[in-house]
């Protein structure tokens, strides 16, 4: 039995970052950059949606098209009662309220239009993983008669892109937003007829084809799920049949980069990575001719020589350019056949659940003998106990790496929760190297385990016995000697240093002294428990936005206490500004990008934000020193990839307890 693929195909693409190095450089231009994922995708990749919003049933008049571009006054408090006395209990989480206004390009309000908000990940988050599906943040909401609508409850200093989708009109990009204590009214969206794209199809004979027409908008903002029913009820993706005479339309395209892919029973795909709709012209003519099929396939075994169903196959070309890639899965008997290839020379890739990735490069199209082998990964188990052996019935463990060239364990990106009532524990699913696993439960200090070594088989006796750790008290205020609320108490080893918390990832690198992250937050008397502490000697961070950072090494004992005191923090400077387009406007949803100089010339990365609706920043807590300040607009993402120019940027120095403001352009 053979199992076909879909052979939706998709391009890649890399960026060069800062001079960082070439490892780095790769791995952030493909994280940022990369096409949609290619099907299959897994499930569950949609985020945490929460579906509700204001309808009213009513056709707006036609009155209703002087209506002001923002909203009213007297809107809010039909929407919440204003004489309400928020009263939070301490640690609550703050949340904000966000009013937005959906409009034709007509002036008309647009009624029944979805506006999705979904969480813009920090650049550490994108490039080291961690934060994915379920655990990404989406809201979504639909306008009512006067094309108003609101979020309430948003958690204040999150930052979320928009996205507007209507039947009726090419969907659009709104701006980037923080949510802040405050209320706010965000700029308009607009929806327009979009773009158009229409021709013909035929094969290399001149002949008509009722092709299938596929457009897959590219780009690397939050929106770009890969995920195909997804993306076509958002708009994002767009699929039409051409009529018998080879003639297609396909209308709503917004303004971008779009992949377009054009398949027929019998013939090879077409695939275009990007055709570009922008300025005034509003239609494209693309006629498309499908040239002969070729097809790849064969079977998926083990080492064994048993058949491995399921396995993903993928194939990508690389010659002739452009890059074109496929997948499909092999069937019950580990057959499998991808269809609907050009010409070329490819790499054929197969993967399965418990089996480590296998590749074999430089085949030509058309061979239907290949032979894929797939190795079995290893595992690791063994049992958690606490202090006195009892058996921890809940708990989690991290895959942490050890590298022979380099003291400190590095993240995996695979943290898996267990339920045990014996503590025992199989954790499967592992390539070969060597590790510790990080143990964590509740009422312990996260706990090491022994090194090992993984090979294709399962490693028992892995046991891990967790402590007790010590618990770290103490009182933080400010320079008035007033208790500071919600100051962050972050535990480090004693080696780490304040400029680990600069760099590309802001401190997500590896701790020195292979510390497992703990942190606590003040209350509002400015007072801090943390529980469970790693025992050794730890060097403790005291932070804030809006001051310096004090720092403090302890020696944690476990089953101790330890009264640290109480830690002043001094305010730091200030840089604040505004940045505007061209036109003088507000660069709303814009970058702003803070890199401190060092003396031998040197740039730390160290901050980056989003511009809030007015086109402001502030970056506080800053030592003394100089620092260089960048704006870009708000497509550039979370890297500073523009260039900069004298209007952009500024370079100013700094003093503890100043405040520096600027005005800056993005041209």
């Amino acid at each position: 039995m053979l199992a076909t693929s879909n052979t939706r195909k998709s391009g890649s693409s890399g960026i060069l970052f800062l001079g960082l190095g070439v490892i780095v450089v790769a791995a952030v231009g493909f994280l940022l950059l990369q096409d949609p994922t290619p099907d299959p995708v897994p499930p569950g990749n949609g985020g945490t949606e929460h579906s509700a919003g204001p309808e009213d049933p009513e056709r707006p008049e036609a009155a209703a098209a002087a209506a002001q571009l923002e909203v009213r006054p007297g809107d809010r408090e039909t929407l919440r009662n204003p004489g309400r006395t928020e009263v939070r209990a301490p640690g609550e989480t703050r949340s904000g309220t966000i009013f937005g206004l959906v409009m034709d390009d007509q002036n008309l309000p647009v009624r029944d239009a979805t506006v999705t908000f979904k969480e813009l990940l920090k650049p550490e988050e994108r490039f080291f993983g961690g934060r994915s599906g379920d655990d990404i943040l989406v809201y979504t909401k639909r306008t009512n008669k006067e094309g108003r609508y609101w979020f309430d409850n948003l958690p204040v200093d999150t930052q979320f892109e928009t996205w507007v989708h209507h039947r009726e009109y090419a969907g659009a990009h709104g701006q980037v937003v923080t949510a802040m204590p405050e209320e706010q009214t965000i700029d308009v969206v607009v929806l327009r007829a979009g773009f158009i794209l229409a021709g013909r199809v035929q094969d290399s004979g001149g002949n008509p084809l009722a092709a299938t027409i596929q457009l897959q908008m590219r780009g690397n903002d939050a929106f770009g799920s890969g995920d195909p029913e997804r993306d076509l009820a958002t708009g994002r993706r767009i699929e039409v049949v051409a009529a018998p005479d080879g003639s297609y339309e396909v209308k709503r395209l917004t303004a971008g980069v779009w992949k377009l892919v054009a398949t027929h029973e019998g013939y090879a795909d077409y695939i275009e990575s990007a055709v570009v709709f922008a300025g005034e012209q509003s239609r494209v003519d693309k006629n498309i001719e499908l040239g002969s099929e070729q097809t790849l396939g064969g079977v998926v075994r083990d080492e064994a020589g048993m058949p491995v169903a399921d396995a993903l196959v993928s194939v990508s070309r690389s010659r002739p350019r452009p890059l074109i890639t496929s997948n499909g899965s092999s069937g019950p008997d580990g057959r499998f056949e991808i269809r609907g290839l050009p010409d070329g020379v490819y790499t054929v890739s197969a993967e399965a659940d418990g089996y480590s990735r296998t590749s074999q490069p430089r085949v030509e199209a058309g061979r239907a003998d290949l032979d894929l082998i797939l190795h079995q990964k290893g595992s690791v188990s063994g049992r958690v106990t606490g202090g006195t052996g009892q058996a921890v019935g809940r708990f989690s463990l991290e895959l942490m790496q050890i590298s022979r060239s380099a003291p400190t364990y590095h993240q995996v990106g695979d943290r898996r929760p267990f339920s045990s009532p014996s503590g025992e524990f199989l954790f499967d699913n592992v390539e070969p190297g060597t590790y510790k696993l990080l143990a964590s439960g509740p009422g312990f200090s996260p706990t090491y385990s022994t090194g090992f070594t993984v090979e294709r088989e399962e490693v028992q006796g892995i046991d891990i016995q967790l402590s007790e750790g010590g618990k770290l008290v103490g009182l933080v205020v400010g320079p008035d000697g007033l208790p500071v609320v919600g100051a962050e108490v972050k535990v480090h080893g004693r080696d780490w240093t304040e400029q680990s918390s600069y760099g590309l990832f802001g401190g997500r690198s590896p701790d020195p002294n292979n510390v497992p992250p703990q942190s606590a937050s003040t209350d509002r008397d400015g007072r801090f428990e943390l529980h469970n502490a790693f025992p050794g000697s730890l060097k403790l961070e005291f932070s804030h936005g809006a001051f310096l950072s004090e720092f403090l090494t302890v020696d944690v004992v476990e089953g101790g206490q330890q009264d640290v005191g109480v830690i002043k923090l001094r305010r730091g400077g200030t840089i604040s500004g505004t940045g505007t387009k061209g036109d003088g406007s507000p660069l709303s949803g814009g970058n702003a990008f803070l890199t401190r100089q060092e003396e031998s010339g040197f740039a730390w990365f160290s901050r980056n934000g989003r511009l809030d609706t007015q086109g402001r920043f502030r970056f506080e807590g800053l030592r003394t020193g100089t620092y260089r300040v960048v704006v870009s607009p708000p497509e550039t993402g979370g890297f500073s990839l523009f260039p900069e120019t004298e209007s952009n940027s500024r370079t100013v120095y700094v003093v503890e307890g100043q405040e520096v403001e600027l005005k800056l352009i993005a041209q």
